[in-house]
């Protein structure tokens, strides 16, 4: 086991390697949904644009892990680096930590919440006709209660934050326990849905991730399975979803695409776990350190390449895809590699690492003087 667990040592105090098959995997899913839902929405008012099975069934199965796999992440890295510091110690030492985390967490989510939530309002306001939804200024006064576009993930990451080291103080740092509290999450929306949180159907996909790095449960997993049958258990899984969905119902419930979206992110972790023995390519590293950024601005790229595909007469659902995936990916990268270098730009993005990256370069430019 002991190969596996080498991967654990990372590039610092919260990095790991495999996971940056699953940051890179995942963001590029949310473009690909987003891609997609763009010209399902288009098609409902333009008649040359024509939604299709296929496409449906695609759209299906992105949404069961795309930015739950985010939410996966997260726990897997709180429970790694966060969680034993908020389960044990006196009452004054716990309190003090989580001020500093609370504090930490407000500028590295709600910050660019904010800043990206308002931009888009106001860009959304400016171009309604091209928008899908234009919500108008008076929607800033609001953002504290209900999220705009992707931007809700940032919102409901915080609050899952806020509440993560009150639960890990009281069930011990658990990992079935932790479990268990998102599987109440989940079904307390079949009493009283705050829809607005979306925390109710997120947290679970944050204690899946706790869970997996509990006790390296997944690690310990990942050994004994071949990385074939990983792969062949990954098909299966999709298979018998798309019978589900295609033969049987239409509209599943809660409770089974919950179960798909847990087969399949555990199914993803364990395939990058695999994928990492060999190394992981300086490409894939280097994208996984502007997820962030791509998430944050994707629409903002794909959602007018779609405009202009419509206005010169492009109606079909592949050139959207092909041209809107692969040019929009492309576009984002080399918008966000530039961020990335220029510290004002992004603190926009990470405020803390940007701050202190900042911080470090001056000190040593001040050491080699």
């Amino acid at each position: 086991m002991n190969k596996y667990f080498e991967l654990e040592k990372g590039k610092g105090n919260a990095r790991i390697d495999w996971l940056d098959f699953i940051r890179v995997f995942a963001c590029f899913s949310v473009v690909f949904y987003h891609v997609i839902n763009g010209y399902m929405k288009d098609a409902e008012t333009y008649t040359q644009m024509n939604w299709t099975g296929w496409a449906d069934t695609l759209w299906n199965i992105l949404k069961l892990y795309h930015v739950p796999t985010f939410f996966a992440i997260s726990g897997y890295l709180y429970q790694k680096f966060t969680a034993e510091k908020f389960s044990k110690g006196n009452i004054k030492a716990w309190t003090k930590n989580y001020v500093f985390f609370q504090l930490k967490k407000i500028c590295n989510l709600l910050i660019p919440y904010l800043i990206f939530s308002v931009l888009y309002i106001a860009l959304s306001s400016f171009l309604e006709g091209d928008m899908h939804t234009s919500y108008g200024f008076k929607k800033m006064f609001t953002l504290y209660k209900s999220p705009v576009a992707q931007y809700w993930y940032l919102y409901t990451l915080y609050i899952i934050f806020f509440l993560a080291p009150v639960i890990t103080r009281i069930i011990r740092g658990n990992g079935f326990a932790y479990i268990f509290v998102g599987l109440i999450f989940f079904y307390s929306s079949l009493l009283v849905d705050v829809s607005f949180l979306g925390i109710q159907s997120s947290f679970i996909f944050f204690a899946l991730g706790y869970f997996m790095s509990w006790n390296n449960n997944i690690l310990k997993l990942a050994e004994k399975l071949d990385a074939i049958l990983i792969t062949l258990l990954m098909a299966a899984v999709i298979v018998i979803y798309i019978i589900f969905q295609r033969v049987i119902a239409n509209d599943l419930s809660g409770t089974i695409k919950l179960i798909f979206s847990v087969l399949i992110i555990s199914i993803i972790f364990l395939l990058s776990i695999k994928l990492s023995k060999k190394g992981v390519p300086k490409c894939v590293s280097g994208c996984a350190g502007i997820t962030l950024h791509i998430y944050l601005i994707h629409t903002w790229i794909t959602g007018p390449i779609r405009v202009i595909l419509r206005h010169i007469g492009v109606w079909g659902l592949i050139p959207h895809i092909i041209i809107g995936f692969f040019v929009g990916s492309a576009i984002n990268i080399l918008v966000c590699m530039i961020v990335k270098k220029v510290w004002f730009f992004n603190i926009f993005f990470e405020p803390v690492s940007t701050f202190y990256n900042k911080k470090n370069k001056l000190k040593n430019k001040e050491g080699a003087k």
